[in-house]
């Protein structure tokens, strides 16, 4: 799983994550589809918030911190 650390305010960032897991960022839900990347925006509020993912077949939940930056 690759997620990036930062992004500013309002970008498209991309993240990859296994084929069939979901995704839960700033108030979205995707499930990521064949070749397992999924675009996501930026919110405009700078801070640290928590990207989580989970795989389909695993209990388990990963979080991911990004840190998003002022334009």
């Amino acid at each position: 799983m690759r997620v990036p650390l930062t992004a500013t305010a309002g970008e498209t960032f991309t993240v990859s994550v296994p084929v069939g897991a979901v995704v839960e960022a700033f108030g979205e839900h995707v499930e990521a589809q064949a070749g397992g990347e999924i675009s996501l925006q930026a919110p405009e509020a700078p801070g640290v918030h928590v990207i989580r993912v989970r795989q389909s077949g695993r209990a388990s939940t990963v979080l991911f911190r990004i840190t998003i930056t002022p334009r």
